[in-house]
This record gives structure tokens, sequence and C-alpha cells, in this order.
């Protein structure tokens, strides 16, 4: 037997027993006992939609002429106080698209998930059939739209800059003639603020349609790798300096993350079998290293030791680790057990050790870490189990202030490796991103996370309130 029950329009009046009030809407139950049929508490009152398989949206018509089903008494045509909506079935992304595709919401910025959407129909008077599930404990939110006029937005990639607060975001669905998307006063984000990169100013310029792509920083210098080209910016005013040619990039490489190499104030950037190097005091191409040599030709993450004055490349097979002066080979090793790509690394001074963020053979979340005096290998999973185990890898993020990397686990929860023990702690706070798009640091005691799903939000927690919740 179909599910459904009556609505009728009450104005500002209570809502007679048996039945609540949203906005302006009395709403009934479906095994409500009243005789609605007899004008119960004044009214005229309208059966609602069949709910089962699907979620019904209810809105008050005021005016009391919404075309109603039949034309007799006591259901006269063009007389209904209430209007109806239906999604396609009872999924979550069913009943976003249904509410994105209200009249009130036309020309609006899209939501992007059940309970945002839940919340706008409570505070704006319509009645819904949707349940909203508790919240998943993010602080705030982000966009990165394609262009300016693009109802499409994500967030696959994103790298901060500490020397002015700034957080630079892009996608690959971005077209090369425009720049990386800016975020300002990253550290300044209050709970349930949305930051949205749509206007033109609030992307970097181009040279020549060099497009977005990651970055490194030295201070206010911003050096992009758009694959074919290294683009200097300045930062702290959101201007494009130059340009230069990379030796051994490619359109599909601007992916890689540039490092900056202070003691040597160069550039190293991966690319495969080489590493292209470049000299930041003159802008130019300085040098190639081909990883032929250390059995290491796929690398995909570079990390800058500044205790040691160290690069390290790493791919899914091993790393090596070179002299950034005279680029001499000072270490390496071999991983085993890795699947995919690496997804991302940084180096913790505090334990002397590097991190990266990938995934194993076994579709299950890794991190490897690297002593950086030993060259010891050690390979963690981050696998809670008991859950949807549907996560296979993960990037990280460095808290200095706890001395813990947070990640992904199998379950896509987040979880804490305690760096001075490899000890894991999951999380019961739900990973609302996508497993490669952490931002490598922590700002502000918070974890910014982006995703690659159109129209999706990024992520940022709070990390107290994730500890707190267990």
């Amino acid at each position: 037997m179909a599910t459904s029950r009556q609505f009728t329009y009450g104005g500002a009046g209570a809502a007679p027993s048996g039945t609540t009030k949203t906005g302006s809407l009395w709403v009934g139950t479906p095994t409500s006992p009243e005789r609605y049929d007899l004008n119960y508490g004044g009214k005229i009152w309208w059966m609602g939609p069949d709910e089962d398989n699907k979620y019904i949206i209810g809105k008050d018509v005021p005016s009391s002429d919404w075309p109603a089903k039949g034309d007799t008494p006591p259901y006269p045509h063009d007389s209904g106080s209430v209007r109806f909506w239906g999604s396609l079935n009872d999924s979550e992304g069913a009943f976003v698209a249904r509410v994105n595709s209200l009249p009130a919401r036309l020309g609006q910025p899209p939501f992007d998930d059940g309970n945002q959407c839940a919340n706008w129909l409570s505070d704006n008077g319509y009645w819904t059939n949707y349940q909203t599930v508790p919240e998943t404990g993010f602080f705030a939110t982000f966009r990165v739209h394609n262009t300016p006029t693009s109802n499409d937005y994500s967030e696959n990639y994103l790298t901060y800059n500490p020397s002015n607060d700034k957080m630079f975001g892009w996608n690959d669905d971005m077209p090369n003639g425009r720049g990386n998307g800016v975020f300002d006063d990253i550290s300044d984000i209050s709970l349930n603020d949305l930051y949205i990169v749509s206007e033109s100013n609030q992307y970097q310029p181009t040279i020549s349609n060099s497009g977005p792509g990651m970055m490194c920083f030295n201070g206010n210098d911003g050096y992009l790798n758009a694959g074919t080209y290294l683009v200097k910016y300045d930062t702290s005013n959101n201007t494009a300096i130059s340009r230069v040619e990379t030796a051994n990039g490619n359109s599909t490489n601007k992916i890689r993350r540039p490092v900056f190499e202070p003691s040597t104030s160069k550039i190293f950037i991966p690319f495969g079998q080489y590493v292209d190097i470049f000299n930041t005091s003159t802008f130019s191409y300085s040098s190639t290293i081909n990883l032929a040599i250390a059995n290491n030709n796929a690398a995909q993450v570079a990390i800058v030791n500044t205790d040691d004055d160290e690069v390290l490349v790493a791919s899914k097979e091993g790393f090596s680790v070179f002299n950034p002066s005279t680029l001499s080979l000072e270490g390496s090793g071999t991983f085993s057990g890795i699947a995919g790509s690496l997804l991302n690394g940084v180096y913790n001074s505090a334990q002397g050790k590097y991190y990266i963020g990938c995934g194993g053979n076994d579709d299950k979340p890794k991190i490897i870490v690297i002593d950086a005096t030993t060259y010891a290998v050690t390979k963690l999973s981050i696998v809670e189990g008991g859950g949807a185990n549907n996560n296979g890898s993960t990037s990280i993020a460095l808290d200095t202030v706890r001395n813990v990397i947070w990640c992904m686990n199998d379950d896509r929860k987040i979880a804490a490796i305690d760096c001075t023990n490899n000890s894991i702690t999951h999380y019961n706070t739900t990973f609302s991103g996508t497993s490669y798009s952490v931002m490598p640091y922590v700002i502000d005691d918070k974890l910014l996370i982006g995703s690659r799903v159109n129209r999706n939000s990024g992520k940022v927690y709070k990390l107290t309130t994730v500890i707190s919740n267990g």
C-alpha cells in the first residue's frame, strides 16, 4: 500500500492536534485517524504524493490557486494550497538533484549533499520526508569553479603558501586559459563558511594560457608546474612574472608537485624517469636527473629535507635521495606491495623521517615511512576494518603541533599516525573528500580536503572536533 499524507496551507495559525507545522504548511501523518475529508481545522486538505522509494518536497501556496487534482467539489480546479516535487528515487544524489532544480534554487550555487538541501528546505518553509544524517564533522566548505561562468566545480589539487596565508586549488577540467583558484586568509575560516572561487579576480593570471598546476613557494614567490612550463608568480599581489620551459614535462605532468630546495634556491619537479631542476635566482632551467641510474624511473613525488639538505624522489618501486648541490646519489631503497600512484609526501623534522601517502596492492591505504639517516623503510597499513571497506589509498597531512600524520583509512574515516611510534588512531568522523586531495599541512588546527567529484565542495575539519568525536 502506498505511503502518503495530507497537507494544507495553514498560514500563521497553530497546527491542529495530530498534525505538525512546517513553515506555513500543516502536515498530517500517514496513519492519522483524523477526518481530513471533513475540512479538519477549517481547511481543505490535499493528499500528498506516494512517498515510497522517493523523496517528496512540499511548499505552501498561500494564494490557493495551484492546479489541483480533479475539478469537482471539494477540489475545484486551480484551488490547491500546496505544491509538490518528487525525486527520481530514494538516493541522496536524486534528492540533491531535485532540490537543486527547484524554481527557488535556479541560478543559485548548487548543493552537494543531502544535509545541506534539507537544512535549506527547512529554513525556507518547505516540508520533506528526507531525513538528515548526523553531521560528518566538517567545519566549513570551499569550491573552485572551473571558470567564472561555470556551474561545475571541484578541488582535486591543493597547495598552501604560509607567507601570505593563501590556498591555491584547481581541477582537471579547468581550461588552460584559467589559472589556479586563490583562497585568501585561509587561517581565518569560520564555522559554516563557504569559500567560493568564481569571480575572475579570484584566479591566478596565466602567461600564454599556461593554465593551472601544482605549486611550491619561497616567501611570496610561487612556482607553478604547468607541465610544459614552470611559471613564476608574486603571490602577494597575484601577478604572473615569467615562465620557462621544462625539459621533460608534458601537459599531463602538472599534477606533480614542484619543491623548493632552500640551500640551493632550486626547484625540483619529478617527471617520471627525469627530475627537472631550475634556478630561481635567474629563473632558468638548470639540469635534469635521469633516474634510470637508480632503478627508480617513474618518480611521482619529491620531498625536501631541510635538516640534511637533501631531496628525496620516489615512485611506487622505490626512492632515491640526492645532494641538491652536486646531484650525487646519497642513498636509495625499494618498496614492495605498493599499487597505483604515490599521492603526496612530507618530511617531518621532529622525527627525521619522510612520509608518503599511497595505496597497496591489497587495495588498502598505505603510508610509507623512510628514516632520513638509515633509509630504513616502514610500511603502515591504515586499516580499521568492519565498515564499508571502500577506500584503497590515501594522501596525508603533517600536523606539527601533535606530531602526527592525518590520513584516510579503509573505511573512509579520518585516521592519525603518531609519528613517535607509528601507532594508528581511527576516528568516527567520515572523510568527506577525495583520498588524494588532502592539503599536505594542517593550517590553524584544521585539516583541508578537496574533492574530485563534480559539484562537490571541499571540506574543512577542525581537528579538536574530530578528536572529541572519537
